[in-house]
């Protein structure tokens, strides 16, 4: 089984794979560092980590989709996240490896910009690149996020594909997301 959390920067993807490998033990790999790996050990692809998500995701799917493929052939079980998947991505999969998918995507379209800036300021993910930026420039990065929520909600309930809104009980948002992976009930 190929499991597939895409979903907007900084809305909780990488702490909820976490978690499903600690209650799972299936692996994951955070699609961010296979961007990283591409924009710093191969610059001739091309990726700029600063153009929209789903630019870079449109970018990276055939290395995305070879690496997504090669899982379910080898019938591994692993976990794929990152804000460079989108829901035409995980349809593909899902019609090619039916019953070997099982794909989500979180957003925050529903976000006050301000109370999320106060949110990333006083919990700083790991490796956070936001920190790098003034307050004006990350609220702008935030209203580009809510948009790409808006438009992840939007592609995959199109598709049929589970989306979770991160509302203001983050732990419920989590416990809802990990009961959907590990179960497949919403």
């Amino acid at each position: 089984m190929l499991y597939i959390i895409g979903g907007a920067p900084r809305v909780g993807k990488t702490i909820i794979a976490q978690e499903f490998l600690e209650k799972t033990n299936v692996p994951f790999l955070s699609l961010d560092l296979l961007k990283m790996s591409l924009v710093k050990g191969m610059p001739q692809a091309g990726i700029d980590p600063m153009d929209t998500s789903a630019e870079v995701a449109e970018q990276m799917w055939p290395v995305v989709r070879g690496l997504s493929v090669t899982i379910l052939e080898n019938e591994r079980e692993h976990l794929i996240e990152g804000d460079i998947i989108l829901p035409s991505h995980a349809q593909e999969l899902t019609a090619e490896f039916p019953g070997d998918v099982r794909a989500c995507f979180l957003g925050f379209e529903n976000a006050n910009p301000s109370e999320r800036l106060s949110t990333i300021r006083r919990h700083p993910g790991p490796e956070d690149w936001l920190s790098q930026f003034d307050d004006h420039k990350v609220l702008s990065m935030i209203n580009e996020m809510i948009e790409y929520s808006k438009q992840l909600h939007e592609d995959a309930e199109a598709r049929g594909i589970p989306y979770f809104e991160n509302i203001a009980d983050y732990r419920a948002f989590k416990e809802q997301v990990l009961r959907y992976l590990v179960t497949g009930q919403i």
